[in-house]
């Protein structure tokens, strides 16, 4: 009995700890969201005025993208937070594809920094 009491005190500020930073977490989710939302706002107005295959249109649209992944980080984080489970992916991962997708939101950058970005599958260059 004295070992449950020990054993459970021992436990209580790790508990409260987690339950801190669950907090926390769902805190931060909440605050981040709302400023997502705006920032996609922003770039939708944007959009109107550039031309889709202009390279403003193209960088606003890689930038809604990116906007988009970090809404569903922040989604993610407020799931793991609350004790939802988080959905797994039904069908398989096309890993070049996401590979190719994080390059070319990069090579923009990479250009102005007089770097060349080049993604393989490990034989021949998918892309330059």
């Amino acid at each position: 009995m004295i070992g449950w009491f020990s054993a459970r005190s021992a436990i209580e500020p790790l508990g409260e700890a987690m339950a801190l930073q669950r907090r926390f977490v769902q805190d931060a989710s909440h605050e981040l969201r709302t400023p997502l939302a705006i920032l996609d706002a922003r770039i939708q107005l944007a959009q109107r005025d550039a031309p889709p295959e202009s390279e403003p249109g193209q960088s606003l649209a890689r930038i809604r993208q990116d906007t988009s992944t970090l809404t569903a980080i922040v989604n993610e984080l407020l799931l793991a937070a609350t004790g939802g489970a988080a959905q797994t992916p039904s069908e398989p991962i096309d890993v070049a594809a996401v590979v190719e997708s994080v390059a070319e939101s990069v090579r923009t950058i990479a250009r102005h920094q007089e770097v060349r970005l080049e993604v393989t599958d490990g034989s021949r260059p998918l892309a330059g």
